[in-house]
């Protein structure tokens, strides 16, 4: 049994179902197409047995009219009425079947003309998956970027203390601002004040 393939992403499964249908469409117009045709087939075989029997019975109608039995011009001419219905039976079955085949042809061929925006899109999702599967091929993960050893490896953040100071130990230690100067504070303050 085949193994599964894992579907990540949107467009891989865009890709797959879109691929699926397609491959499930053209066995379907393939199928009906073949199935069709067998059917004619056997109609052409059937009518070619029905005329071969068509044949005998106009010629066992000739014997039995030129022997002059009536009996015998009865049974035969009974027998080529049969024969004759059942040949236009299957004449005007053969004809239908003929014009269905025609419209079968030409529905497919509007089907496939559509099915050729199915065919964009998993074009396009494939193309997409691509792409992102470029990008993703030249992204490292930081675990992976320090196992390369061409950069140092990700610090671990710390967590800020309440007092806004980060420890000294990261390298980001922050001395308090001091206050801001006040009118007061300045030489000739007070004096500007009074």
């Amino acid at each position: 049994m085949a193994k599964r393939q894992k579907l990540s992403t949107p467009l891989q499964l865009l890709e797959k179902l879109s691929g699926d249908l397609l491959t499930y469409f053209d066995k379907a117009c393939s199928q009906s197409l073949k199935d069709a045709e067998k059917l004619s087939a056997r109609l052409e075989k059937e009518r070619g047995r029905i005329q071969g029997k068509l044949l005998k019975a106009h010629d066992k109608r000739k014997s039995a009219l030129d022997e002059g039995k009536p009996k015998a011009l009865k049974r035969a001419e009974r027998k080529l009425g049969e024969l004759e219905e059942l040949f236009a039976l299957v004449q005007a079955r053969q004809h239908s079947l003929l014009a269905y085949l025609g419209e079968l042809k030409g529905d497919i061929e509007r089907s496939r003309a559509l099915a050729d925006g199915i065919r964009a899109v998993e074009r396009a999702a494939a193309e997409g998956r691509r792409e992102l599967d470029e990008v993703g091929r030249r992204i490292l993960r930081p675990g992976e970027l320090a196992a390369t050893g061409s950069e140092p490896a990700p610090r671990k953040r710390t967590r800020p203390s309440r007092t806004g100071v980060t420890p000294k130990s990261n390298g980001l230690s922050r001395e308090p601002e001091p206050a801001p100067a006040t009118s007061a504070d300045s030489p000739g303050g007070a004096a500007q004040a009074s």
